[in-house]
């Protein structure tokens, strides 16, 4: 196995597959065949074998994470091969304009529990580190931008995705040098045959994202039957509750009463659910590894 030469970024959606005449000690070929395309950025993945597999680069990958990963001996981002035109009056002192090999991601994992009887003494917090350690597994990191480069996932008002740059700060501020400043940029749509990200539209703004796990959130989720996450086992017995029972493809909602077919009185274990979650500034591969 070669070393991986990017960070590795979720992908969701393959696209194609291509079997034929790459060597699998250059990725160059590979790289350059699905970073012609004139769709989205897309991900790149060379194998031992030869087979060369372009993917469409999902930088929101959902609630759960991202189901499929850039796993090749070779892997890289095209989103490096986009950069995208400095837009005037941006402090070049306070923001890198050039060269810049950052990517921000995205941590995110779940953890869940069910209590059981007697004498269950599990609690929250214990839950909660099981998320914190979860959360540094490459499989939990999504890749939401890279610095100074064409591809930041951004929505106008009726849904429509907007041609992107986010250009880094050069130093993290803050007391504490946890904050991470940055200039979101805006462009008018590529032209056939032209370059992503050169024409700007309108001015930029200037925003910030706190980087680093100590700097995660958590956030306490519902149960399976959608009761309220407890904060410690009972120690004695599970409480009776008004538990929902799907039946078919519909949905069971029960009352407060229980009086709904579907609800039943019974006795129902206590869970605990949450997630937690962070920003990274990760650096990418030096250009000497790029194809």
């Amino acid at each position: 196995m070669h070393d991986v030469r990017y960070w590795q970024h979720p992908v969701t959606d393959e696209r194609v597959t291509y079997t034929h005449g790459f060597n699998p000690d250059d990725p160059s070929g590979c790289c350059d065949l699905c970073c012609e395309s004139k769709t989205w950025p897309q991900i790149w993945n060379l194998y031992g074998n030869g087979t060369c597999r372009c993917l469409h680069d999902d930088y929101n990958s959902g609630w759960d994470g991202p189901m499929q990963y850039g796993t090749g001996d070779w892997s890289g981002a095209c989103a490096f091969r986009r950069p995208a035109a400095t837009p005037a009056g941006l402090d070049s002192k306070k923001f890198k304009t050039a060269n810049d090999r950052r990517i921000v991601a995205f941590h995110r994992a779940r953890a869940h529990y069910t209590c059981s009887y007697p004498n269950d003494s599990t609690t929250m917090a214990s839950i909660e580190r099981q998320a914190v350690q979860s959360s540094k597994a490459a499989a939990n990191g999504t890749f939401k931008w890279a610095c100074g480069q064409c591809g930041a996932e951004v929505y106008d008002g009726t849904h429509s995705r907007m041609e992107t740059a986010r250009f880094c700060a050069a130093a993290l501020d803050s007391p504490n040098k946890t904050s991470l400043a940055f200039a979101e940029q805006h462009y008018a749509d590529k032209a056939e045959g032209g370059a992503y990200c050169q024409e700007v539209k309108g001015d930029f703004a200037v925003n910030s994202v706190l980087i680093g796990i100590d700097q995660g959130k958590f956030e306490a989720l519902v149960d399976s039957h959608g009761f309220p996450s407890v904060q410690q086992c009972s120690l004695s017995k599970p409480p009776i509750k008004c538990v929902p029972h799907q039946s078919g493809r519909y949905p069971c909602h029960c009352d407060e009463a229980c009086t709904s077919a579907c609800c039943k009185m019974e006795p129902a274990a206590e869970e605990m659910s949450v997630s937690f979650s962070w920003y990274g500034l990760e650096d990418s591969a030096p250009d000497t590894a790029m194809a």
